[in-house]
């Protein structure tokens, strides 16, 4: 199984074989470095799908934050060299 998302108080997971999506409430998974640990188990109808473990690729978060950085130091850094030439002007 995969995972999909997660919301306030689930996580979505995808078995691999069939494709069916199951919610998982937060009652029934602990988060863990790697991502999600299910107890119980989720088994999927299917048969095939049996999940204890779910992995969370979490590198998206921080390659976002680099491109927010990226845009906006310019502009603090201009921000600051503004307010300084100001500071400078009014003494």
């Amino acid at each position: 199984m995969k995972y999909i998302t997660s919301g306030e108080s689930y996580i979505e997971i995808e078995c691999t074989s069939c494709k069916k999506r199951h919610i998982v409430q937060e009652a029934n998974y602990s988060e863990k470095r790697y991502g999600y640990e299910l107890k119980p188990a989720v088994k999927c109808s299917c048969g095939d799908g049996i999940a204890v473990q779910i992995e969370v690729n979490k590198k998206s978060s921080g390659s976002k934050s680099l491109i927010i950085i990226i845009v906006f130091l310019p502009l603090i850094i201009f921000a600051a060299i503004v307010i300084q030439a100001l500071l400078r002007s009014l003494s």
